[in-house]
């Protein structure tokens, strides 16, 4: 069948895009799980939507791996993880930097001949999640069927999908609702060829995935990379599920925090300059441990990365030197207000930044001050402005 030749045509271009990405890197790319995951796996944490049986920790699919990155932070989150790619050099990396990181027997990894068929056994998994790699699966309608049969009764899918918005939609062939080919001109030229499948709209998204899955789309912009993003994130449950589906609007409800009514009291000292800055800091001094951040912010990431080589024509090459970087930003500094965690500073520190941070909160100083490596200069804003 002509998507049957396709679809081969998709797996051998990918492998041949990671075979020729950072070749001496066992983790290619960005060394920080997608914000996103990382949110989707708390959320569902936070409204207990899915239990394990008789203890069993839940199981994870990830398609379209690429890198081990988001594999190792379900891993870490307690999850048993399982991933596999179509690119046979990728599953070689992933399996020597999971033997270095000695958790070889913890994360399984396996390569496949993309998305028509999934190797893997009936109701085998509580979630399914493939971010910027599902598209590629020309045959949509089967992969959903085989995302449904790998699911358990309660199981959920967590996807990701261009929108005809993306700027990587300015060199393609074709026409959005169904597949397109990404021609001559594209700012990654090591894309030229493949063939994503592009919904046309939210909408029709929605209307694929119905048959199988009760589901929410939401869509994320942002323009500091070198091709304007655009992208649809699809949550779903399985319709077999014992939940309405309303749970999904709880999933992405915001949850405020509330406060004690003696915290929002202020208005009867003048200790501080505004009902802002006391909230604030009521909030910073409430937080314990258990609230501190593990992963930078995703946005943070990518302007980073890309700060000192937006105009590298080597960037989508795999062929920027990592010492060159250091060079540029060694002896920069880096400011950060408020920090809520660690982790975006330890960013910077690792990027070769030297990283300050200011405060309100003299409590909340203190409980970081646990977490920050040595090099990092402490400031504070409370003493400063306060």
């Amino acid at each position: 069948m002509k998507s049957d030749l396709i679809q081969t045509k998709n797996d051998k271009l990918w492998d041949n895009y990671y075979i020729s990405f950072q070749k001496n890197s066992s983790i290619p790319g960005v060394k920080y799980p997608n914000e996103h995951l990382i949110r989707f796996l708390n959320q569902i944490k936070k409204l207990d939507i899915l239990k394990s049986n008789k203890g069993n920790k839940l199981r994870i699919l990830e398609l379209g791996f690429g890198t081990i990155t988001n594999m190792l932070a379900m891993n870490q989150l307690g999850y048993k993880v399982e991933g596999l790619e179509v690119s046979k050099d990728s599953v070689h990396r992933a399996r020597i930097a999971l033997a270095k990181l000695k958790i070889k027997n913890e994360i399984m990894v396996d390569s496949y001949d993309g998305g028509s068929v999934i190797p893997k056994k009936n109701n085998s998994y509580d979630i399914v999640v493939g971010l910027q790699c599902v598209y590629y699966n020309i045959d949509q309608s089967k992969f959903i069927y085989e995302c449904n049969r790998l699911l358990k009764k309660n199981g959920m899918i967590f996807f990701s999908y261009f929108t005809h918005r993306h700027g990587y939609m300015k060199h393609i062939e074709g026409c959005p609702g169904g597949p397109v080919t990404f021609k001559k001109g594209h700012p990654n030229p090591r894309l030229v060829g493949l063939k994503p499948f592009l919904y046309k709209s939210k909408k029709q998204l929605i209307n694929k995935f119905n048959q199988y899955f009760n589901t929410i789309v939401g869509r994320e912009e942002f323009d500091y990379l070198l091709a304007y993003q655009s992208w649809y994130y699809l949550t779903g449950i399985k319709k077999t599920s014992n939940y309405n589906k309303n749970f999904l609007n709880d999933l992405i409800s915001i949850k405020k925090y509330k406060y004690k009514k003696s915290i929002l009291d202020f208005k009867s000292s003048d200790k501080f300059k505004s009902d802002n800055y006391q909230i604030w800091k009521s909030f910073l001094d409430s937080l314990g441990t258990a609230n501190i951040n593990k992963y930078p912010n995703e946005h943070i990431v990518r302007f980073l990365s890309l700060k000192n080589r937006r105009n590298e024509k080597k960037v989508h090459e795999g062929m920027y030197n990592k010492e060159d970087y250091f060079l540029k930003v060694k002896n920069q500094n880096a400011l950060e207000l408020d920090p809520i965690s660690d982790a975006n500073l330890g960013v910077l520190n690792n990027l070769g930044y030297s990283p300050h941070y200011v405060f309100l909160s003299q409590k909340f100083k203190k409980l970081l001050n646990c977490y920050l490596k040595k090099n990092i200069t402490i400031n504070n804003w409370f003493q400063r402005n306060g």
